[in-house]
């Protein structure tokens, strides 16, 4: 049996060996082969995607919110905290109650907007009757005027009371409410001002608080900021546009900013990227590994095992199978292990690269044909 095997190997080389012996000794020509020659000899290939894949590079990141996601609301007004109705992590939507706040000097611009209503309303009516009593002489067009121009300056006191209200966190249906009810309450309610998730609250139920003074932490943390700290002698493998990933998270981002300083300490540059995060697995100041493919700066780099580099000399090359046989494809080594090899060069990740059984294409590229 091992006979018969060793006798099939001599017989497969010798084959080859004959069939590449009248190749020119050019590393960069092709070398032609047939496919069942191929399969002969124990060539085999695979397509480039289905290797060791492409290189990337690993990068300490730090998960922000972009500030224009983030908002900080509170009591407009100093008062006491009744009511907390949400908790740390709760998802909230726009408009949503966070929290009931009573307040004296909320109480005190209710009753002043409760007063300029009253006296508007008063004056409108005072000035209908007047206008009507005129056309009998019974009113003279003095006293219309002075009443027009009372009217004027109530109206004014309305608007400016109604817009104090609106400041001290009263919503317009609230106010709507009170300018019915004529009942003044000194409480207000503290609401979400878009969809998103409350990240701190600086208050407890039964607590005073200062006013204008900000006692939640709202943020949209559909989308996050990577922020990279990226060696700056890796710097030109990064480009504005690269893809990033986080191993673990099936989600993919782009790089938005690179850095123009480099911090004296850590001689890092922080890179910025967006990021999705619809399944919610990212949060606020976590640390993750950020990683951004080798190539990202428009070079094709690849990881590949190690057995299908071929060297002639000072230069390296990857035999990319082609309808007549196999193409050598000069590469640049850029990282290298015991079993892959890191390269990068004009291949595609559809290419098929011959992966084992190379011993007689190399020799025939060494012009040794089926000798080595």
């Amino acid at each position: 049996m091992k006979d018969r095997r060793i006798l099939y190997r001599t017989a497969s080389v010798a084959i080859l060996g004959g069939l590449l012996a009248a190749l020119p000794a050019i590393a960069a020509e092709p070398l032609k082969i047939t496919k069942d020659q191929a399969k002969l000899v124990g060539i085999d290939t695979a397509t480039l995607s289905e290797t060791a894949g492409i290189a990337s590079q690993g990068f300490l990141a730090r998960i922000a919110i972009p500030p224009q996601q983030v908002r900080y609301v509170g009591a407009m007004a100093g008062g006491r905290v009744d009511n907390l109705m949400v908790v740390p992590g709760q998802a909230v939507r726009q408009g949503q109650p966070l929290a009931q706040i009573t307040s004296p000097e909320l109480l005190k611009t209710q009753l002043e907007f409760i007063q300029s209503i009253s006296q508007e309303q008063y004056l409108r009516e005072t000035l209908g009757r007047e206008q009507a009593l005129s056309a009998d002489r019974m009113v003279s067009p003095k006293q219309i005027l002075a009443t027009r121009n009372e009217l004027a300056i109530a109206t004014a006191k309305t608007a400016e009371s109604r817009l104090a209200l609106q400041m001290s966190g009263m919503s317009d249906q609230a106010i709507a409410g009170l300018a019915g009810s004529k009942v003044p309450t000194g409480s207000a309610t503290i609401q979400a001002p878009f969809d998103g998730t409350v990240l701190e609250i600086a208050a407890v139920a039964g607590q005073s608080v200062e006013g204008p003074g900000a006692q939640f932490k709202i943020g949209q943390l559909s989308t996050l900021w990577l922020e990279m700290q990226v060696p700056a002698a890796h710097l030109g493998r990064v480009a504005l546009g690269s893809e990033v990933t986080v191993p673990g998270i099936a989600t993919k981002g782009m790089v938005t900013a690179i850095g123009g300083a480099v911090d004296g300490g850590s001689q890092a540059i922080v890179v910025r990227a967006e990021i999705a995060n619809q399944d919610g697995r990212l949060r606020p100041g976590q640390f993750v590994e950020a990683r951004v493919p080798a190539g990202a700066n428009g070079q094709g780099v690849w990881s590949v095992p190690s057995g299908s580099i071929v060297r002639m000399g000072a230069d390296t090359y990857i035999l990319k199978e082609i309808e007549t046989g196999y193409q050598p494809i000069p590469v640049n080594v850029q990282f290298e292990s015991i079993d892959v090899v890191t390269v990068s060069g004009e291949l595609k990740g559809e290419d098929r690269i011959a992966v084992r059984g190379l011993v007689a294409l190399k020799g025939a590229m060494r012009g040794l044909g089926g000798g080595e």
